[in-house]
């Protein structure tokens, strides 16, 4: 009897999961991104940033020396959960 194996993985299926991913987190960003500059004018956007060393657990270092860590699925998902962090951490939410 021979082992059963999984089907191959359908490549063009996950990239184009992907580039769905990429797209929703990078709307989300932008409409975060407002609420940042609509409460906070004064806040440097660019000043703010992610890593990762696994892609994984990712790091967002905000203003004034705001550093939270999480679980993220790409660099715009963790500035956008960043940037949320950082408003809830601020009081707006």
């Amino acid at each position: 009897m021979k082992p059963h194996r999984a089907p191959p993985r359908n490549k063009g299926m996950m990239r184009t999961h992907s580039m769905l991913n990429t797209v929703f987190t990078r709307k989300l960003l932008k409409l975060a991104v407002a609420d940042v500059r609509k409460y906070f004018p004064e806040t440097k956007i660019g000043e703010a940033w992610v890593w990762t060393s696994d892609r994984k657990i990712w790091e967002f270092h905000g203003p004034g020396k705001f550093y939270v860590y999480f679980e993220a699925g790409n660099a715009f998902d963790a500035r956008y959960k960043g940037w949320m962090k950082w408003l809830k951490h601020k009081g707006v939410i």
